[in-house]
């Protein structure tokens, strides 16, 4: 097989010597874990690179080429298909340098990379919200009906239920009876959490049910409480 040497190395050199430089990183840092886009990277170029050599070795030229592609691709063989562990040592330091990494890069990334989803969840719990306190507006008898049973306010009105959580200074309540409507609390909005995001399986209707039904239930408890001039109150309850 004839070709243009000329033109055929000053094609490829880039892409050789973008493999060498990832070949040597790998060789010298062992511990420096390979993100998803450098793993491809990696593989496309190793494709590239042997395809180079399997052309230069069915061709007339070879010499100090074939030479050098014959040495690239078996490094890049080696260090692709090397099962050396790398072993790391945990301590204090580096769990407190990963969190701060995580927190500060990882996780505004990720969060960035993902902030329609995040408009659309929001503009669907808000949406409950409105559709609640209309609702509640153009129907306020209905609260029992559009609120689930176990809600203590549905018995009285946003003033009383103030009244009955100020009374006595807030110490009504033991601390048995304060600490299981804590784990209420927690164990509640935990569950409304994994719910709402496992039901994406579903090709998001759960999930947008779960949003708006949500959303509802907020937007009904609030307009009742600001309705009744309890909104300062509401303010810290939800807080």
């Amino acid at each position: 097989m004839i070709i243009d040497l000329d033109r055929f190395v000053k094609n490829e050199r880039p892409a050789w010597n973008r493999l060498d430089q990832i070949v040597t990183r790998m060789r010298t840092h062992p511990e420096r874990p390979m993100s998803l886009d450098e793993v491809r990277e990696l593989h496309a170029l190793y494709e590239r690179a042997c395809s180079g050599l399997a052309r230069i070795s069915n061709s007339v030229h070879g010499g100090q080429l074939r030479e050098y592609l014959e040495s690239l691709v078996a490094g890049a063989y080696a260090e692709i298909h090397d099962n050396r562990e790398v072993v790391s040592t945990l301590t204090i330091s580096s769990m407190v340098q990963g969190l701060v990494h995580y927190l500060t890069e990882t996780l505004p990334a990720t969060f960035r990379r993902r902030i329609m989803a995040f408009y659309i969840s929001t503009a669907l719990f808000m949406l409950g919200a409105v559709f609640g306190a209309i609702m509640l507006a153009v129907e306020p008898e209905a609260k029992g009906i559009l609120i689930p049973g176990g809600f203590s306010h549905l018995d009285v009105t946003p003033t009383q239920r103030v009244q009955q959580e100020e009374a006595d200074g807030g110490m009504r309540r033991s601390t048995s009876e304060m600490t299981k409507m804590t784990a209420f609390y927690w164990t509640n909005n935990i569950r409304v959490g994994l719910v709402t995001a496992s039901m994406g399986m579903l090709w998001g209707v759960g999930t947008v049910i779960s949003l708006i039904f949500n959303g509802v239930l907020l937007g009904i408890v609030s307009a009742d409480f600001i309705a009744d001039g309890q909104g300062v109150f509401l303010m810290g309850w939800l807080l």
